[in-house]
């Protein structure tokens, strides 16, 4: 047992300091997420983590068992496109379910998003690109960033040190492109360099997530999928441990080569701890390994002596070959002997200079970004080439002329050393630079926190101090309006429709006006191919599966439905197989359903601060206002981070009926006493509060004044003495007991009588309690049926003590489970590295309530109990295909109607990647399926639910309507689509249809534009601006007349390879595919393109669409670790025309059985009477879908469909049938569909039962003309 000591009460003082906190607290809560708060958690979780010793830990202990590790070879698919682990026994094979992108994210217009990028390396033409994530490794795209994938696998590298390393960590990005991708060089410097902003303690310890080394390797990502593409030389000895913000290559070198010479490959990175140099050269044989090329690094000590341990935040190498580097804290130096010596470059008004500083080049002549007094500040060397450089102020910090004050300080907190970035063009003779920091507000509404990004020109100032002035950029940047400015909402301001948080800016392709701005942000990769002009920022996300979940909670009701909170990326819901929607931006902490209002959603932002999906039903718990807290009043000291934890969770739980009185739900929270709700959801009114007492009492509101306000008597009601600190999370163990978390000890609070409640508290100060007092307490689960429970902590740093403990109630004793001794190299006890574990969760599935999962670093783990008495455990590793990632979460979905057909789903929050999840309740097979509806992933086929995210009464999910199968208009078309609105079309009158139709040719002059049908405010800019361009000039205003679509939609044109032009001799664009793009022309579509691309004119679930030829997109699923290759997925698509869709449904389906079955074999057959089949041809009826499919990425096929043929106004039902070829997939006929009582004898019935096949019904139309 570790000594304890005892903590003084000071209960009183506390309340006091409470009170008076909560007189004193500003009227206004910060907008955005508190990054110093976030990294204080992180850091207090991970502390002293040794992630690569964990990683040989648990290899060895897979070995031991005869299982292969998450990232080995697939024996029978080396070929195949793997997306992540590949595994081979079906026994607990866990899949991803996203998200693969994120809709509606943070940003005007609500752009789609993804996790935090790092860096970004993009090739010449801006169509293939690298990027390297916080702590998901490095992606890749050769569509123009319409899609992305991983590069190798998930593993981590060796260690020689250990400590909190991670590989899949990265800073930064270094790519020499080839033109043929196999042989690009690819270099990635590992550990995220996230130093917290500025004023933070530095002894929370959260400086870096260090790396193991530089990763390298020539064309790693081919073959597709390999699991390890990366050299094994890293520079470990060196560089483990520290973070790099930027890799460089000598204009001397030629990439890859290691042969000693002038055009030997040299490299530089600057990292936390100096800079150092890389050569490559050959290598010997040795320590297991062959004679190879690698890179081997040296410490540049000319800078560690001029500079002792200070970081090297930036560097560039001039075209000559001087070295420029930017050091922490002091300023700009040069070398020009690759660091044998190192000389300051002299500032011209002498300052302080304050954290990191970046660079950026134009020729010779070299900025810098950085902080002098508080501002940011921007300095300006002519020529770095000089003897004796000197850099010259550009504006005056915090001045009109100089860097914006907002640049990166956001609510009173400055994040310069988290968000900033340089980048700098050439236009005439002007100097252009491009800069980016944190977030910048655009507007009123929630959505409109954009990135605080900025465009200017520099220009000579006329005077000596400063001799340059920043001058927003006319034509990309300017304040005024439109048509003499660009409408901008600041001077200089670009970043509307970017993600806040940008860390790397990257300028490439065409010369401007075209010029290609890439920005890399907590929130994914932005793209304008306008030199970033206002509104011109397209979301490129899809397929960058790397958000940090942070809880993870399943649907009460619905098996699909699943919500989670991520760090930084707001709350998001499951909508789609891959796709999640963010209802609720900035920061992301618990979430809760309710367990009988199940269309209700309460999440946390941070702290205090907890919303609901509903303003009616709900009024937050601190201010008492509708749906989320209020802007105008705070919740006081209640809300800081000494009385509430930055990420907490909630729980609830179901209440059963009681004679005539329907079940109800109870709803818990935690500041730093309980928060209860009865009430949500019942009746037309909002909820009530009450606060449960502490040590005992009658539970009562704590805050019933007005906007909440409180008296110290009231603010009092549930405060624990001695003081526990804030709650960390809480769960039901009953309707009438609850298990909640502080920071310092667990309580038990049981209710009897009703609304009376009576505690039982173990404090970690308590010399009876086993649990260490200087460990972190994550997570709580009840064994059900039982007053035992388990506590999950992340033990002692640098101890061997427990890191999961089981209470048993029989003796009121915590019991060791012996997990922290489950990586104990070869039986020695107490040898092994730690595992914190952030998340545990009993197996309902169970009855004896033995099986238990725990959520660690390492990946997820089952014990089974053997003895209460002694809390002895059997542990085995559950990491079937699960990425080698900290697992931050664990939630169980079961069938609340007991169903012994249905999936048990274990959920796993992933971090940076994702969720996954695996069945417990059976074997997993390769399964390629479809939706029959919204809402459903075919694990359930028999489940028919309601729409689970609407308020009652909802009507059935319709089986007809079937998302995964849209129709639009055949490209290309005949005549020009009629202009039918009158007099204009306007964001106030926009018809969507044909706001749609204007966007599919309107994009291929500014691809930045979502073809969604919604007229967003980037639409209304770029249409004011094209009426200003016409001939003649129309008048600067957001209006779709006549005359601008007949010039758009008429005018413009598009070659097959995505060419725009304006010759009549080609296409016009509208209704070509809208995913595609001038740097995707041949992209097919994922499932968020057919969400929010394809208009959907539906009523009653009938989708009317025009009696023309037409386009019909059927999407592929694919359930598995092994995904698809390309033309391995196929469609089989029939369809038939009726006059009413319950008769279309009905028909029978006694013919198209055999005939499905023998195309799932690849043998045609004739095509039943009265279907007709849009596929097929050369001896098989499918077609292949021409691009890989995996779990992570669902694609469809485009089929040509003339539905000229069918009668008019009649209904059409299109019948989809997917499967794959030679994936070792068995088709099951339907009739075996496990739960199916009857054989399908109708389409219902088929589409219902068989995951293979799905149905759309439309309604078809004359064109109006």
């Amino acid at each position: 047992m570790t000594a304890k000591r005892r903590a003084p009460l000071g209960s009183k003082a506390q309340r006091e300091a409470l009170a008076a906190s909560t007189r004193r607290e500003a009227a206004r809560a910060a907008k955005r997420g508190q990054a110093a708060d976030r990294a204080a958690r992180d850091a207090q979780l991970l502390e002293g983590v040794d992630r690569v010793a964990l990683e040989e830990a648990m290899r060895s202990v897979l070995a031991a068992r005869e299982e292969a590790p998450a990232d080995a070879p697939h024996a029978d698919a080396a070929d195949a496109a793997r997306a992540f682990p590949s595994a081979v026994d079906p026994a607990g094979r866990w899949v991803p379910i996203g998200p693969s992108v994120v809709r509606r994210g943070q940003a005007v217009d609500r752009p789609r998003v993804a996790g935090r990028i790092r860096d970004i390396a993009v090739d010449a033409t801006g169509r293939r690109a690298y990027a390297a994530t916080a702590q998901g490794g490095v992606w890749y795209t050769d569509d123009g960033a319409a899609t992305w994938s991983p590069v190798g696998g998930w593993s981590e590298r060796r260690r020689i040190r250990g400590g909190a390393v991670n590989a899949q960590a990265c800073g930064a990005l270094l790519v020499s492109f080839d033109a043929m991708p196999l042989l690009d060089v690819v270099l990635v410097g590992t550990g995220e360099p996230t130093f917290v902003p500025a004023g933070f303690v530095a002894a929370t310890g959260e400086t870096t997530i260090d790396g193991v080394g530089v990763l390298s390797a020539i064309g790693p990502t081919f073959p597709a999928g390999q699991a390890e593409p990366w050299e094994v030389d890293t520079g470990i000895a060196q560089l483990e441990g520290l973070g790099i913000f930027k890799l460089l290559r000598s204009p001397a070198s030629s990439p890859g080569t290691a042969t000693a010479g002038a055009t030997q490959d040299v490299v530089v990175a600057c990292t936390t701890n100096g800079a150092f140099l890389g050569r490559r050269q050959s290598l010997p044989a040795g320590g297991g390994n062959p004679v190879r090329d690698g890179y081997v690094w040296q410490q540049l000590a000319a800078v560690t002596a001029a500079f002792p341990g200070a970081a090297i935040s930036d560097g560039l190498w001039l075209p000559g070959g001087r070295l420029i580097l930017a050091v922490a804290g002091q300023g700009l130096a040069f070398s020009d002997n690759l660091g044998a010596a190192v000389t300051p470059i002299a500032l011209t008004n002498p300052v302080a200079v304050t954290g990191h500083v970046s660079l950026a080049a134009a020729g010779n002549t070299v900025y810098a970004i950085g902080e002098t007094g508080g501002n940011p500040a921007l300095w300006r060397v002519a020529d770095a080439t000089v003897a004796a450089p000197t850099a010259d102020d550009v504006g005056t910090p915090g001045a009109a002329t100089g860097v914006p004050a907002t640049l990166w300080n956001v609510a009173g907190g400055n994040q310069r050393d988290y968000d900033q970035c340089i980048a700098v063009d050439t236009v005439g003779a002007v100097h252009r630079v491009y800069l980016g920091g944190s977030s910048f507000s655009y507007g009123q509404a929630d959505g409109d926190w954009g990135a605080s990004l900025y465009c200017f020109d520099v220009a000579a100032s006329g005077v000596a101090n400063p001799p340059f002035v920043l001058q927003a950029t006319v034509g990309i940047s300017s304040a005024a309006a439109l048509p003499g400015g660009d409408g901008a909402t600041a001077a200089g301001a670009i970043g509307n429709n970017v993600h806040g948080d940008v860390h790397r800016l990257v300028l490439t392709g065409n010369a401007p006006p075209r010029r290609q701005v890439w920005a890399a942000t907590d929130g994914g990769i932005f793209v304008s191919d306008r030199s970033g002009r206002v509104g011109t920022f397209a979301a490129c996300n899809t397929g960058l599966a790397s958000l940090q979940p942070v809880f993870v909670r399943s649907h009460p009701v619905n098996g699909h439905l699943v919500a989670t909170g991520c760090q930084d990326n707001g709350s998001q819901v499951r909508i789609g197989d891959s796709v999640w929607d963010e209802p609720f931006t900035g920061d992301g902490g618990g979430v809760a359903w309710h367990p009988t209002a199940s269309h209700l959603l309460v999440r946390q932002f941070n702290l205090s601060g907890w919303y609901c999906t509903s303003t009616t039903a709900f009024v937050d718990p601190m201010t008492r206002n509708p749906g989320e807290p209020s802007r105008l009043v705070g919740p006081g000291g209640e809300g800081t981070a000494q009385f509430s934890s930055f990420y907490s969770g909630a729980s609830t739980v179901r209440v059963p009926p009681v004679g005539p009185n329907p079940a109800t739900g109870r709803l818990a929270l935690g500041t730093y006493r309980v928060w209860l709700t009865d009430d949500l959801g019942i009746g037309v009114g909002p909820n009530t509060w009450r606060a449960i007492p502490y040590p005992n009492g009658v539970a009562a509101d704590g805050r019933p004044g007005v906007n909440g306000a409180a008296n110290p008597a009231q603010m009092a009601i549930g405060f624990t003495a001695p003081f526990l600190g804030p709650i960390v999370t809480l769960t039901w163990a009953s309707p009438t007991q609850l298990l909640v978390i502080y920071r310092g000890g667990i309580v038990r609070y049981t209710e009897n009588p009703p609304g009376t409640w009576a505690s039982t508290t173990w404090s970690l100060t308590n010399l009876a309690v086993a649990i260490p007092r200087t460990t972190t307490l994550t997570d709580v689960a009840a064994v059900p049926g039982t007053q035992n429970f388990y506590v999950a902590t992340t033990g002692v740093v640098g101890g061997p003590d427990e890191t999961l403990w089981f209470f048993n109630n029989a003796d009121g004793r915590f019991k060791r489970t012996t997990l922290r001794r489950q990586l104990d190299a070869g039986g020695a006890v107490n040898s092994g590295p730690r595992d914190p574990v952030f998340s545990v969760i009993v197996d309902p599935g169970d009855a004896t309530g033995n099986t238990v999962y725990a959520g660690t670093v390492t990946g997820v783990w089952q014990g089974t109990r053997t003895n209460n008495t002694t809390g002895a455990h059997t542990w085995v590793p559950y990491v079937n295909g699960l990425p080698q990632a900290t697992v931050q979460d664990l939630d169980i979905w079961r069938d609340p109607g007991g169903a012994l057909t249905a999936p048990r789903l274990l959920r796993a929050a992933v971090q940076s990647r994702g969720v996954w999840e695996v069945d417990l309740a059976r074997d997993a097979l390769p399964q390629t399926w479809i939706r029959s509806n919204r809402f459903d992933d075919r694990r359930n086929p028999l489940t028919i639910h309601t729409d689970p995210l609407a308020a009652p009464p909802a009507l059935p999910a319709s089986l007809s309507a079937s998302p995964d199968i849209t129709v639009r208009p055949k490209w290309p078309v005949a005549a020009t689509p009629a202009f039918l609105p009158v007099p204009a079309i306007t964001a106030i009158n926009a018809p969507a249809y044909d706001v749609w139709t204007f966007q599919t040719a309107f994009r291929w002059l500014h691809p930045s534009v979502v073809a969604n049908g919604q007229f967003s405010d980037a639409l209304g800019r770029l249409v004011a601006l094209h009426r200003t361009q016409m001939v003649p000039p129309k008048s600067a205003i957001p209006e779709i007349d006549a005359a601008v679509w007949a010039d758009v939609v008429g005018g413009v044109r598009v070659k097959v390879d995505g060419t725009v032009t304006t010759d009549t001799a080609d296409s016009r664009a509208v209704y070509r595919a809208p995913w595609q793009t001038p740097r995707a022309a041949a992209v097919t579509a994922t499932e968020a393109d057919l969400l929010d691309l394809v208009p959907r004119n539906v009523v009653n679930d009938l989708w009317t669409v025009f009696h023309e030829p037409s386009t019909v997109d059927v999407l592929v699923h694919h359930r598995d670790a092994i995904g698809l290759r390309a033309n391995q997925g196929f469609v089989v698509l029939l369809w038939r025309v009726g006059a009413n869709p319950s008769d279309l449904m009905a028909l029978s389906v006694t013919t198209l059985l055999p005939f499905l079955t023998a195309a799932a074999a690849g043998t045609a057959q004739a095509v039943p009477a009265g279907w007709n089949l849009a596929t097929g041809g050369g001896g098989v009826t499918w077609r292949t879908v021409p691009t890989a499919v995996d779990a992570r990425m669902p694609r469809a096929v485009s089929i040509d469909v003339d539905l000229t043929t069918a009668p008019n106004k009649q209904q059409v039902l299109f019948l989809a049938f997917v499967g794959s070829i030679g994936a070792g997939e068995v088709f099951v006929p339907p009739t075996m569909a496990p739960g199916a009582v009857v054989p399908p004898t109708t389409v219902a019935e088929l589409v219902r039962f068989c995951p293979y096949a799905a149905a759309r019904i439309v309604h078809l139309e004359e064109r109006p003309t």
